[in-house]
């Protein structure tokens, strides 16, 4: 029974990472600025009245919300509201869960180290 909450936690990171993975076309297109966060509040409520059941099956439930809201939703807005739900939300942090870092979900934004020579 563990090994199988286990495979689903993972399932849960992958799920994650794939969510939060950098799209350049919807960055350039998206008016959303961290700045102004107040504007991923409503959609990060969404995220967690989703996630009402208890453990994995919340966190299941929140990720489904979100593929379904990123049909109609601003992404860059959107993946906004689903790090501050991750950030805040118990299950998460009881499953291990996380926000990759951003050299995995946003490798355009790192820039090289200057060499010296």
């Amino acid at each position: 029974m563990e090994q199988e909450q286990d495979a689903r936690v993972g399932r849960l990171q992958e799920r994650i990472n794939e969510a939060l993975r950098e799209d350049l076309e919807a960055t350039a297109e998206s008016d959303f600025s961290e700045y102004m966060p107040d504007t991923a509040t409503p959609l990060t409520q969404r995220l967690a009245q989703a996630a009402q059941q208890r453990g994995v099956e919340g966190m299941e439930a929140a990720l489904d919300e979100f593929d379904r809201l990123k049909q109609s939703e601003d992404l860059v807005r959107l993946q906004h509201a689903l790090m501050l739900f991750l950030s805040e939300h118990p299950a998460a942090t009881q499953l291990g869960l996380r926000i990759p870092p951003l050299a995995e979900r946003n490798p355009s934004q790192i820039l090289p180290s200057k060499r010296e020579e």
